[in-house]
């Protein structure tokens, strides 16, 4: 199944996949209107379950990464571009989301904690500049990578997967940004850069490779340290 499709598609696709199976005389106006396209994007089995907590740093950090998933980005920034308080502007995101059952009460916590930090990261000018880029069109979410690497020290191949949190194009050149919620020691900003750069440098050296091997340049990788509200490049 794709990563991400739109309604339309999805649409076209059971419409299609009707008719492979039935005559058109056989559809009633009742199975027509029960069909409907459905969301690709399969949440991690925590939405699914009831048992779940939130207390250790590792499940927080995940669901603070896929609220940012799901958040309307060309819509929020719209908003606050139009002078609406980013606080009222989040808020009235979360209870979208909420009605929309992609936020559960059992969320509501972890969320208010980092609260303050998400309405750093709508202010900020990595925000801003991936929303610009979403409103061309020029802006992915969530986007999955594959290429084959060599093994250290043997002569064989592996395939690493993995999933590009954001990519957007500036004048025709990529912008790579990962979030996290690592907790940072460092006190100084030249600490912080080097102990990020230690920890996530290589990953985001492996997706540039990928993209590159693709035909597209990166211009950048950014960190987005979501609980230091902090942009690093590595």
């Amino acid at each position: 199944a794709p990563s991400k499709t739109t309604v339309s598609e999805s649409k076209k696709e059971e419409q299609r996949l009707l008719y492979d199976k039935t005559s058109d005389s056989e559809i009633s106006e009742e199975k027509k209107e029960n069909k409907v396209a459905i969301n690709l994007i399969i949440p991690e089995l925590e939405y699914f379950t009831e048992e779940v907590n939130y207390d250790s740093s590792s499940a927080k950090g995940t669901l603070i990464h896929n609220l940012l998933r799901y958040v309307d980005f060309k819509s929020v920034y719209q908003q606050i571009s139009s002078g609406k308080n980013v606080s009222n502007v989040l808020d009235d995101e979360i209870s979208y989301l909420s009605d929309e059952g992609i936020i559960t009460s059992k969320m509501m916590p972890v969320i208010e904690e980092f609260k303050p930090n998400l309405e750093a990261f709508l202010k900020s000018d990595l925000f801003s500049r991936i929303s610009s880029a979403e409103t061309l069109g020029y802006a992915e979410f969530e986007k999955p990578i594959m290429f084959s690497t060599k093994v250290p020290g043997t002569d064989d191949n592996t395939l690493v997967q993995g999933i590009i949190d954001v990519l957007f194009y500036e004048d025709g050149e990529a912008v790579i940004v990962d979030y996290k919620t690592d907790r940072i020691s460092g006190s100084s900003l030249e600490e912080i850069e080097s102990i990020v750069r230690d920890r996530h440098k290589l990953q985001l050296d492996l997706y540039a490779a990928a993209l590159k091997a693709a035909g597209i340049n990166v211009k950048s990788k950014i960190v987005w340290l979501i609980r230091k509200n902090l942009a690093i490049d590595v």
